[in-house]
């Protein structure tokens, strides 16, 4: 659910940015009110797309490598610390 409301703020956002950009000295204020209230409802059920193309496979040593680097800073902290806040040495 975090996600889901993470991606629509984004979304939200990126259309935002966009009207101000290129809308926002229009004086067309129908024009600007349909696109404001049109990218609204996209932001809203585009996170439900899933596009092939954002799909990553990866391979499973590489994934077995990050896994055991998480295992193993998560069982030794003074090795986190050192891994993690390098300028602390």
């Amino acid at each position: 659910m975090i996600q889901y409301i993470v991606l629509v703020v984004t979304f939200q956002l990126l259309f935002l940015a966009i009207y101000d950009l290129f809308l926002k000295k229009e004086t067309f204020f129908q024009s600007n009110r349909v696109y404001l209230i049109g990218t609204f409802l996209v932001s809203l059920f585009l996170p439900f797309v899933k596009l092939p193309v954002f799909k990553t496979v990866v391979s499973q040593q590489y994934a077995a490598i990050v896994l055991d680097e998480i295992v193993l800073t998560a069982n030794s902290p003074q090795a986190a610390a050192e891994s993690s806040f390098p300028w602390l040495k």
